[in-house]
């Protein structure tokens, strides 16, 4: 196997360009890990609003080329503004839930589903309910007492998809340190992203289409959930 006639391993040659590329670029990667590593230590909050925003940004860009391939640029704008107050709350919450569930670190396994339950119904709630689709409503035009309306609307299923996209990636987030954990949740982030920025596009919108937000807006999965 593996075995030309000559008897050596015939093995196709990466062309010398590529790999000297590929080569290139590593020192690139860990040069810009060290550099956001060094502005979350330096700046935290900062750099976890921006990181938010920009994910946030990204993930619509995502969603509206899932739809069609014209940019609207004004939705886009709207939604990196509620990505900037959303990574402003994460980023105290990832702290405020570390020091509640302290006690429990003891306990193998304790403080990780405690984590995950108060995120899962108290946190995103309250988020979703008070911030999230109130400020997508009012950014899209809709009028204050049209409010309490999208909400009843559009937070059960906005909750139902955060279980099923972020339960699994919580496993991981709620067992490394905590400030990693925004850090962490980046890549899953670009996908919940976009099921968000499909939801806030549509709140507040004159259409009688109602929101649906499932699994089945999710691009199809290109490796290791994350």
């Amino acid at each position: 196997r593996g075995l030309g006639s000559s008897g050596c391993f015939s093995l196709r040659r990466t062309p010398p360009r590529r790999r000297l590329a590929a080569l290139g670029a590593l020192p690139l990667a860990a040069s810009a890990f060290q550099t956001y590593a060094h502005l979350l230590q330096t700046f935290p909050l900062v750099t976890k609003v921006l990181t938010s925003a920009f994910l946030f940004s990204v993930g619509d860009v995502i969603a509206q080329f899932k739809q069609s391939r014209q940019l609207d640029v004004g939705r886009l704008a709207k939604y990196a503004l509620t990505g900037l107050g959303s990574g402003f709350f994460w980023a105290f919450y990832y702290d405020a839930v570390s020091d509640a569930v302290a006690p429990l670190a003891a306990l193998p396994g304790a403080a990780i589903v405690a984590s995950m339950v108060l995120e899962q119904f108290v946190w995103c709630p309250l988020l979703y309910g008070l911030y999230l689709i109130p400020l997508s409503t009012l950014l899209n035009g809709g009028a204050l007492p049209e409010v309490p309306q999208e909400v009843r609307a559009r937070l059960g299923s906005l909750l139902v998809a955060n279980a099923k996209v972020w339960t699994p990636a919580n496993l991981l987030i709620y067992s490394i340190p905590v400030e990693w954990r925004v850090g962490a949740s980046n890549v899953v982030d670009l996908v919940w992203a976009s099921i968000c920025s499909d939801v806030a596009a549509d709140c507040g919108a004159d259409d009688a289409d109602e929101c649906s937000v499932s699994l089945a807006k999710l691009p199809a999965p290109s490796g290791p959930g994350g």
